[in-house]
């Protein structure tokens, strides 16, 4: 997965950052992938909808749970005045 990369700045203690650059060191990682490691490993992201689950729920929503099957074909919901 490509994810892109916002740059950002924290403020830390001395010794928190020295900690960080020797562990970052050690395991051959940049401060930033320690960084991202650490948090994504503590905390818990929200899954994301995929678009055609949400387009789904919009559609239901709109036609009250009575989706047509094929929006392409049936001209008179598309037309339809």
């Amino acid at each position: 997965m490509v994810y892109m990369l916002i740059r950002t700045q924290i403020l830390l203690p001395q010794d928190i950052l020295n900690f960080l650059r020797s562990a970052a060191a050690r395991q051959n990682k940049s401060v930033s992938e320690l960084v991202r490691s650490i948090v994504s490993e503590k905390l818990t992201l929200p899954k994301r909808k995929s678009a055609l689950k949400t387009m789904k729920e919009m559609a239901k929503s709109a036609y009250k749970g009575n989706v047509p099957k094929n929006f392409s074909t049936d001209d008179d919901l598309i037309y339809k005045q």
